[in-house]
């Protein structure tokens, strides 16, 4: 054998070792997300679900699982599992009153409180009546 072909095969060898090593770390890193991020993300879909059914009907639903029904009657590729947490628990709906919402997880634990994993996770929720009226909505409310 010719040393310059010694040296092709070892660099491909490094290149296959190399391309195994990323796609690799790529499957580690899309696998670490937190939770708890994961969480977030359903919440916020959820957030934004909950806008589109307000727009659409002019009121805010009375409990999640009114949320789902009315969600799956506005968009049926609606995919049930996003108004669970990642533990697969239902998320926590509570109205604060008017038009103020608060979506929440109680994390890892399923208990209130805790710490890291098992923090609890909050999303609030506003909901403006201007822009139900306008088929829209939004998380600010107006400036007077």
């Amino acid at each position: 054998m010719y040393p310059h072909t010694v040296n092709r095969r070892k660099r491909r060898l490094w290149y296959a070792v190399i391309a195994v090593s990323v796609i690799g770390l790529a499957v580690l890193l899309v696998d670490i997300v937190p939770p708890g991020s994961r969480t977030l993300g359903h919440m916020m879909k959820v957030r934004s679900i909950l806008k589109t059914v307000y727009a659409r009907m002019g009121r805010v639903p009375d409990s999640l699982e009114e949320l789902v029904r009315l969600a799956g009657q506005v968009d049926p590729s609606v995919d049930p599992h996003i108004f669970r947490d990642e533990w697969g628990v239902p998320l926590l709906y509570e109205q604060k009153g008017g038009n103020r919402l608060e979506l929440s997880s109680w994390g890892k634990d399923g208990r209130k409180g805790g710490k890291g994993a098992a923090a609890d996770i909050r999303c609030p929720v506003l909901l403006d009546d201007d822009a139900a009226r306008a088929g829209e909505a939004t998380d600010t409310p107006e400036e007077p």
